[in-house]
């Protein structure tokens, strides 16, 4: 019968004979050769070389046959055999009385009886068949001598048999159900691996749908867009207009249904990478808030986001995603203001999101977790497939935040989004008096970011400011970083027209600029930054 060389779940009994017996029968010949010193020190020595000269041979037999090829009849036999040299050996060593020698060899049986139930267990009737012989020898030898020691020895050396009897059969039960449990648990496994195979090849046929569709898709809408847009430009009557902003409005949410379903099928097929940068909380919540002032003044909700210098090392979009779909539920819900802004909390960052809308039952403040959940604001039901906090769930785990929401009944909500701890992001409250403004179009470039992680580092209060806001919307800095695209007059008036306070990072350097701003071509040095800031500090007011 071949053998398996390493455990499996579907090991058999006979499997189990063949790996406890390989070194259970070279330890009863080991056994064996002890017991027989040990009667020739007991003078016995003919005893001792009859058990030698059969028990040795005999075990070494067995062990052969759990190493060359197993066989259940010869291994019946022989370990009946051994159960039968252990009985005789007991009543020979019975004429000498209840001796040292008799209690040696009950010692040694003992031992060994117990020893063959870890072997045996598998097969419980093989345990009867070599312990029966082995244990009756044993109990007529201590009868024989008619002493009341004897007499008291022998009924335990029965009731010693009977518990290991029940021992291995017990041992079986639980072996049985052991290989039980581990055909069913490997066919959970199998069921469940057959399960994650359906489902990777249904996210497969998605992504390929979506991939191939979603450009098309993209571009109709767009054009549709590019139509209505130019329809309003057109005299038209009201009633044809407000069809014409209806479109507008219906092609908006199909817009963000049709991103909401590229958003989680990427989230699901693991195909977001995080990487992290130094990011202005503040900059961060007025780029993400900026798309939705229109929806905001259309439905006369104040939309206030508390400007901050915070910085923090996260993903940029990842976290720009999450606030603008937690901001856009937050305008849809509110009845007159929504607040977002930063705080710093125990330590930490915290970026708030607050409405005054209303609210969230507590017994549902879990659930709008949850992919196409839905509220019903007080106008009806909000249009979208209920996936923008599912997305701000998986996005927020990506990146290690925690996002919490606190609401009651008639009393509005507040969403908070931790996870960054303060490491010297934020500015000392004695830091110095210096301020670097990042002037910028639309988004900051790379030599923008660059320069604010590291101004930041350098202790300077670092604000952004677009371009297209007033200068008198924001506090007069001492220093403004300004990108090439950005016109130079109007970033000197934000610093009060003082030439020699503002740099141009990269860019082509004209003669009159050069008198206005420090320029500093691209690829430029940490300590050149440094230099023209400390210039510009100098510079006559």
């Amino acid at each position: 019968m071949p053998m398996r060389d390493t455990w499996s779940d579907g090991l058999s009994p006979d499997e189990i004979l063949v790996r406890a017996g390989r070194i259970g029968w070279l330890v009863h010949a080991v056994v064996v050769g002890l017991a027989a010193l040990g009667l020739n020190a007991l003078d016995m020595p003919q005893i001792a070389l009859g058990l030698a000269a059969t028990g040795i041979p005999l075990s070494l037999v067995i062990a052969a046959i759990m190493f060359r090829g197993f066989n259940l009849r010869a291994y019946f036999v022989l370990t009946g055999l051994a159960g039968i040299m252990w009985g005789a050996l007991a009543l020979a060593v019975a004429p000498s009385g209840l001796g040292e020698a008799t209690l040696f060899v009950t010692l040694v049986i003992g031992g060994t009886a117990a020893a063959a139930i870890a072997i045996q267990f598998p097969r419980p009737w093989l345990v009867a068949t070599s312990l029966a012989p082995a244990l009756s020898g044993l109990t007529i030898a201590h009868l024989l001598p008619a002493t009341p020691l004897g007499l008291s020895i022998a009924p335990m050396v029965l009731i010693y048999g009977l518990l290991l009897a029940l021992l291995a059969r017990y041992m079986r039960e639980i072996f049985n159900a052991n290989l039980r449990l581990t055909a069913q648990l490997s066919e959970q496994v199998n069921a469940l691996g057959r399960a994650v195979e359906e489902r990777d090849r249904a996210m497969a046929v998605k992504q390929r749908l979506l991939r191939h569709t979603g450009h098309d898709m993209r571009q109709a809408l767009h054009a549709v867009k590019f139509v209505l847009h130019f329809l309003r430009d057109q005299r038209l009557s009201d009633e044809t207009r407000e069809l014409v902003t209806r479109g507008q409005r219906s092609l908006d949410v199909l817009g963000g249904l049709f991103q909401s379903i590229q958003d989680i099928s990427q989230i699901q097929s693991e195909r977001i990478e995080v990487r992290c940068e130094p990011v202005v909380l503040g900059s961060l919540l007025r780029r993400a808030t900026s798309t939705l002032s229109g929806e905001a003044r259309q439905r006369e909700i104040a939309l206030h986001v508390i400007p901050g210098t915070a910085r923090v090392e996260t993903d940029p979009l990842l976290l720009q995603r999450i606030v603008q779909n937690i901001a856009a539920n937050a305008v849809k819900f509110a009845t007159s203001r929504v607040v977002i802004g930063v705080r710093r909390r125990a330590g930490r960052f915290t970026i708030e999101i607050l409405d005054d809308g209303p609210g969230i039952p507590c017994e549902r403040q879990d659930e709008i977790f949850e992919e196409f959940t839905q509220l019903q604001p007080g106008t009806g039901e909000a249009p979208g497939l209920g996936l923008g906090l599912a997305i701000v769930r998986e996005l927020s785990g990506k990146l290690g935040l925690e996002v919490s929401v606190d609401s009651r009944l008639g009393a509005g909500t507040r969403f908070s989004i931790d996870g960054w701890p303060v490491q010297g992001a934020d500015l000392p409250a004695n830091g110095p008096a210096a301020t670097c403004a990042l002037v910028y179009r639309g988004e900051p470039g790379p030599d923008l970011r660059r320069a604010a992680r590291l101004t930041g580092e350098w202790g300077y209060r670092v604000v952004e400011i677009d371009s297209a806001a007033e200068a008198s919307s924001v506090p007069e800095p001492d220093i403004a970083l300004v990108a090439p695209d950005v016109d130079l007059a109007q970033a000197l008036a934000l610093t009060g027209g003082r030439a020699g306070r503002s740099i141009v990072l990269g860019g082509p350097v004209t003669a009159d600029d050069s008198r206005l701003a420090l320029h500093l071509a691209e690829g430029w040095r940490p300590a050149q930054l440094r230099s023209a800031m400390m210039s510009c500090l100098r510079a006559p007011g």
